[in-house]
């Protein structure tokens, strides 16, 4: 399934380009026609709806003791002391121009930003598959130094910078964050953060390197492999990916 849907990405990507080649069409404005609405929405299926699920060093399951949406959430612990994680992956394929919307319910129990030691990635995208050494990354984490939530543009082993104000998450019950980015590696990038539909921070500043974009990522993606030596856990729940803002928060019933 991967295989084809990067395949119908790529041709509606070039029907346009044939069809201007033929003069049936004018030349296209750029459009996000390689960002394509995901959701799982973490219900019957479990975690069947992730292209790829996993954990290291922790464990990944679907839970009934809390949820956003519906009955069932994604629990996601790590026990630390190396390289842990526990998360959920969709394949994309985005680049320069694309403008996408992506987020999640991320429920932090109380402590958790006590627990911090490292580090902590939430929801965030990557080019790992292309460069696993110096890859591209931008989204969501969290850094010790301040328990605050840094949107961030990094390049693996040479750089990693905060790229919009940054703000708290609440422990001890469910929140909806989304992130809203125009992808560029100068000008015409857009960086925006909603809480709880709530615009919580904004800027212009560049967002990627300029390469192929190949996952998004949410759970407990990645941690310090050095200084995490505690255990952390959070449940998350509806990862959703959209061309355009949705029309209100997804509906959350107790």
């Amino acid at each position: 399934m991967t295989h084809v849907r990067r395949f119908v990405t790529r041709l509606a990507r070039l029907l346009p380009l044939f069809a201007v080649a033929l003069g049936c069409l004018p030349a296209p404005t750029p459009v996000s026609a390689a960002v394509i609405d995901r959701s799982a929405s973490i219900g019957g299926s479990g975690l069947q709806e992730f292209d790829q699920r996993g954990a290291q060093l922790g464990a990944l399951q679907t839970s009934r003791t809390r949820a956003y949406d519906g009955r069932h959430s994604v629990r996601a612990t790590v026990t630390g002391n190396g390289n842990a994680y526990s998360r959920g992956i969709f394949d994309v394929d985005w680049g320069d121009g694309d403008d996408v919307w992506y987020g999640t319910a991320i429920y932090l129990p109380r402590g958790f930003h006590a627990a911090l030691q490292g580090q902590v990635d939430l929801l965030r995208w990557d080019n790992w598959v292309t460069d696993p050494t110096t890859t591209d990354r931008s989204g969501i984490v969290i850094w010790r130094s301040d328990r605050r939530v840094h949107l961030i543009r990094q390049r693996l082993g040479v750089e990693e910078q905060t790229i919009a104000p940054t703000f708290r998450l609440p422990e001890g019950r469910w929140v909806w964050l989304e992130v809203h980015q125009r992808l560029s590696r100068g000008a015409g990038a857009l960086n925006e953060v909603f809480l709880d539909g709530r615009l919580v921070t904004r800027s212009r500043t560049a967002n990627t390197y300029g390469r192929r974009i190949e996952r998004l990522r949410a759970g407990i993606v990645a941690t310090d492999a050095v200084r995490q030596q505690r255990p952390l856990s959070l449940w998350f729940d509806r990862v959703t990916i959209r061309r355009g803002r949705p029309a209100g928060l997804p509906p959350r019933r107790p």
